[in-house]
């Protein structure tokens, strides 16, 4: 952050508001401006914005969807088994 034309004197910064994804930090900080010398904060005087890590969103629907899917598919398939057997069975004595 840049902040040009300032005179002599004592300030106070404070955020009011964060960009999404950040910490707040509300806490003044009080800079004094002694020369017209350009004012860094460095170390200790720093201020730190700290980026808020998102929480880890849980599993959902993972092993227990695909179980079902996985059991529903094998009664399925023997479902179909069991009808196209006999099925092909009669089929071949009427050929043969």
């Amino acid at each position: 952050m840049t902040v040009t034309n300032l005179t002599v004197g004592t300030y106070t910064l404070q955020e009011v508001s964060a960009p999404s994804g950040y910490i707040l930090d509300a806490t003044p900080h009080e800079i004094t401006l002694d020369s017209q010398e350009p004012y860094t904060l460095v170390g200790a005087d720093a201020i730190l914005n700290e980026q808020r890590t998102a929480p880890a969103l849980p599993l959902t629907g993972g092993l227990g969807r695909d179980s079902f899917l996985i059991a529903g598919a094998g009664v399925l398939f023997g479902g179909l088994a069991l009808l196209l057997i006999p099925l092909g069975r009669r089929y071949a004595h009427r050929l043969g």
